[in-house]
């Protein structure tokens, strides 16, 4: 074949490989924190061109590690009819911002299963590609929960409180020394989150001060409890319930105190009703 008929053949060949090419979809993050219970978002995107149009659209997210369908759109709408039955209801793409090139998936209601790798494939005339998004599943532990037990010559501190991934405990006392402490993590009954159990056994002193922290490194938390125990007072002070403890208190002590004179009120309407001359005394 001639040289003159070669040339454009070969252009034509860099023209379709450019073309091929030129088209691409991304996880901008790669990787997504989410939240037990919180929606998250999953980023994914293609690039877009002139030509782009809604109705060539293919846009399918799936679970890596067995392919279930998460979520899915073609034919200009969303095709949920083989969609997984865990994700029905929680999935949601942002069809207005398709021809931006963003085919991001929102995941509401986050639970422990949803950890994992997702793929993200888009289809259209441009061509085809597709990307990952790995998602990291956490949760923020609860309040803990304050048990203290006297015994003989020891007392037990015990924080109970629930959460994800295991969690960093440290006890100390007043000078800053770390003390040895017992740690007991186990899966909730439903298998999403951990449960932390965490006692401090201690020969019972007049005045004993210390410190429970706990870290959730992957989520950035971290709790602090000073508790103080008073054995000749027979009183204890945590600092996050301490408050709380006094408006309940005030709040029972109210309430009583309205039925008591409900109470003295509705005895006196009956004991007017049966001697009405006692009223005009």
């Amino acid at each position: 074949m001639c040289s003159s008929c070669r040339h454009p053949l070969a252009l034509l060949c860099v023209l379709l490989l450019a073309s091929a090419g030129a088209f691409k979809v991304t996880a901008p993050q790669g990787q997504v924190l989410a939240v037990y219970g919180r929606p998250a978002v999953l980023g994914c995107s293609y690039t877009t061109s002139e030509t782009s149009v809604l109705d060539s659209l293919i846009v399918t997210w799936q679970r890596a590690s067995d392919n279930a369908v998460v979520h899915s759109f073609y034919h200009g709408k969303d095709q949920l009819d083989k969609q997984s039955a865990e994700y029905s209801g929680r999935t949601q793409l942002f069809s207005n911002e398709f021809l931006k090139g963003n085919v991001s998936l929102r995941l509401d209601k986050v639970q422990k299963k949803d950890e994992g790798t997702y793929l993200c494939t888009v289809s259209s005339v441009e061509g085809t590609d597709k990307a990952e998004v790995r998602v990291n599943f956490g949760a923020f532990y609860t309040e803990p929960l304050l048990t203290i037990q006297r015994h003989n010559t020891s007392v037990t501190f015990r924080y109970d409180s629930k959460g994800y991934p295991a969690p960093e405990v440290q006890w100390v006392d007043f000078t800053g020394q770390n003390l040895s402490h017992t740690d007991v993590v186990k899966a909730d009954t439903d298998g999403e989150l951990f449960l932390l159990h965490t006692h401090l056994v201690l020969e019972a002193q007049p005045k004993m001060n210390y410190t429970f922290t706990l870290k959730n490194r992957l989520l950035g938390q971290v709790i602090k409890r000073p508790v103080v125990f008073s054995d000749a007072m027979g009183y204890c002070t945590d600092n996050s319930s301490h408050w709380i403890n006094i408006v309940l208190i005030c709040f029972v002590l109210l309430s009583l105190a309205c039925n008591i004179i409900l109470l003295c009120i509705m005895r006196k309407k009956r004991i007017l009703m049966k001697h009405p001359e006692n009223g005009s005394i």
